[in-house]
């Protein structure tokens, strides 16, 4: 009996499978490269650093003396102490509106409009910075064509769907096939 407990797929003919949740240690085939963690000696280290001229500065004041509570409302800042935060501003989808003038000719009578921008020919439409990610996303970084929908979706909660993201790839084409040719 005892000789059939100490009985395994190594020292007999019983499957691996059957050896059930024992220790098991694989050996790793890399070879101790003899160096320590972290940061070698010699090499120069870096660390996000402050910046002189901040995109926005918000102060925290401070409103009564926690030893005592007494008001700082009329007290004069003496200094500060600074932290920095670097992030990413929130994203969102940017529409702007464009209106074309109309006038009646007060020396003929009649009724004259300003012309749109050549890029600005629907009553409603995607501008290059958009259908430009979209491609991006989809032809160079190879996200289908879903999944480019759903990242406008979540990052900037707009959603696109895939005819715009093919017309954006095929506008695309179109104007690189221009520029080669």
């Amino acid at each position: 009996m005892q000789d059939q407990l100490v009985k395994n797929s190594k020292n007999s003919s019983k499957p691996p499978s059957s050896d059930g949740y024992m220790n098991v240690h694989t050996n790793s085939l890399r070879k101790p490269g003899g160096k320590t963690n972290g940061g070698q000696k010699g090499h120069k280290g870096h660390t996000l650093g402050s910046v002189e001229n901040p995109n926005s500065i918000k102060v925290h004041k401070v409103k009564q003396c926690k030893h005592c509570h007494t008001s700082f409302e009329d007290e004069e800042v003496i200094d500060y102490e600074k932290r920095q935060v670097f992030d990413i501003p929130f994203i969102q989808v940017e529409v702007t509106e464009h209106r074309a003038e109309i006038k009646i000719c007060d020396h003929c009578g009649l009724e004259t409009k300003a012309g749109f921008p050549s890029d600005v020919a629907q009553p409603t439409q995607y501008g290059n910075r958009i259908k430009s990610l979209a491609s991006y996303f989809n032809s160079y970084q190879l996200i289908p064509l879903e999944r480019t929908g759903e990242i406008f979706k979540d990052v900037f909660n707009h959603s696109l769907s895939e005819a715009t993201i093919l017309r954006a790839n095929a506008t695309l084409a179109d104007r690189v096939t221009y520029v080669k040719g």
